[in-house]
């Protein structure tokens, strides 16, 4: 199986840009967490040629509703702390993904 490819921070993330969609104190962001894995065949030679077939599924575990703390902050299981305030959506889903992928190496769709 070939490796998965990082993540990269979305071009929004950059700090001190005008952000229409700004994340503040006291927001509340719900965020669905997905994994994408590819499941092995049941039969035959497990060569690259015989991937089996991908599959999305949600990590209940990390999905749910998140509210940005006074420092700015959201706090996730597993994920740890992550400073949003300020940032648009499309940046924290980007971290979040970024994160997700830096402790798992499986590619995560936030």
């Amino acid at each position: 199986m070939a490796a998965a490819t990082p993540p990269a921070l979305s071009d929004s993330c950059t700090v001190g840009s005008a952000v229409p969609d700004a994340i503040v104190v006291g927001d509340r962001l719900k965020l669905r967490i997905f994994e994408q894995t590819i499941l092995p065949r049941e039969s035959g030679s497990r060569g690259a040629a015989d991937e089996g077939r991908s599959v999305v599924f949600e990590r209940l575990d990390l999905s749910g509703v998140y509210e940005v703390d006074p420092a700015g902050e959201v706090s996730m299981p597993m994920l740890g702390r992550m400073p949003v305030a300020g940032r648009g959506l499309a940046c924290a889903e980007s971290m979040v993904s970024v994160r997700y992928f830096d402790l798992t190496r499986a590619p995560a769709l936030a």
